[in-house]
């Protein structure tokens, strides 16, 4: 919430998880139970929204896993129907799952909705697949004999999703295994951001201290991203890579200029994370005489994709011969001589 705030009041946009207890979860060996995450919720938007950035207040893009025993109710928390104590208008969420999930949607399988706190193995192999698909077999047999946690249908919850989305039109979806496969990153990529542009690694961070220490130092792990649009009607392509490299350079420079009001956000001056899109698509395809609906204009709209991302490359390598690697450079498969290009 600290984080949020204060990233709200430097007019940036919040994508954050709850990794915490579950509702009904023990705390402190029963003494009382937990009560989930829509209070922290609550209190999240309430804090955002103390900041005006300029004609709006903070947004935020709340993400929760297809494990999460409050699952059903966060799917219907942005609906016009939901009780008021459950829904938040103003918020924006995110439904994470992983290919296992589909794979059980599919073949109408069980899924299991379980606290962390019970099966904490489990939570943390939607992240990477590593031995999901057991976890998970074993962990609907346990519940199915008495363990904590509620069993549905993985195409249920899949349907569900779907009328949230087609009735609200404003909740997003990531899936974890493409995420945490195609990626430049080593560390694992819990979320997206406000919008759902990018991938960067997170980790929670224990407390306030904890953001107080120099990244290299801090248990926890916070994403920035800086970002920018080509303006691709506007554009032609013997200078797109001209356009492409004062994009990363401008990037770069307010990096290096940014006030950070955390030590631990600098994470951003370590990885150089920057994200350049496009604006004006739809222009470019009226103006180049193509629609959205055939596959010639298709494979042209693929083309420019692609001298897009090839021309940021080499931006980016023009950029490092003149100011050097970036600090984590060994904490991406860069350091290993691999580009997102090699998992596409």
């Amino acid at each position: 919430d600290t984080l949020a705030y204060l990233m709200s009041c430097n007019r940036a946009g919040i994508g954050m998880d709850y990794d915490i207890r579950s509702y009904d979860d023990e705390v402190q060996g029963g003494k009382c139970r937990h009560v989930g995450k829509f209070p922290h919720i609550k209190a999240l938007q309430a804090k955002i929204e103390t900041a005006k950035q300029g004609v709006r207040g903070g947004a935020a893009t709340v993400t929760f896993n297809a494990l999460d025993p409050e699952l059903l109710d966060l799917l219907r928390a942005k609906h016009p129907t939901t009780d008021d104590a459950k829904r938040f208008p103003k918020m924006d969420f995110s439904f994470a799952y992983n290919m296992d999930f589909l794979r059980c949607a599919i073949q109408g399988k069980d899924w299991p909705l379980v606290s962390k706190r019970d099966f904490p193995a489990l939570h943390e192999a939607i992240y990477t697949d590593v031995d999901f698909t057991e976890l998970r077999e074993a962990t609907v047999l346990a519940v199915q004999n008495g363990a904590r946690g509620t069993i549905v249908k993985a195409m249920d919850v899949l349907k569900l999703y779907v009328k949230q989305w087609q009735e609200t039109g404003r909740i997003y979806h990531t899936n974890l295994s493409h995420m945490n496969s195609h990626t430049p990153f080593n560390d694992i990529i819990r979320i997206s951001n406000l919008c759902q542009e990018i991938g960067l690694p997170t980790k929670a961070f224990p407390d306030d201290a904890d953001l107080r220490k120099a990244p290299e130092d801090a248990e926890g792990l916070v994403g920035l991203c800086f970002l920018l649009a080509i303006d691709v009607a506007k554009t032609s392509k013997e200078e797109y890579g001209h356009v492409a490299y004062y994009a990363c350079r401008a990037l770069d420079n307010i990096i290096t200029k940014m006030n950070y009001p955390r030590d631990a956000l600098r994470t951003a001056e370590l990885f150089r994370s920057i994200g350049v899109g496009v604006t004006n698509l739809a222009y470019w395809v009226a103006k180049n005489g193509l629609s959205y609906d055939d596959q010639y204009s298709r494979t042209e709209i693929h083309k420019l994709a692609e001298l897009h991302q090839f021309s940021l490359y080499r931006a980016s390598a023009d950029l490092a011969k003149e100011r050097g690697k970036f600090a984590w450079y060994d904490r991406t498969h860069y350091g290993e001589g691999k580009l997102v290009l090699d998992t596409y």
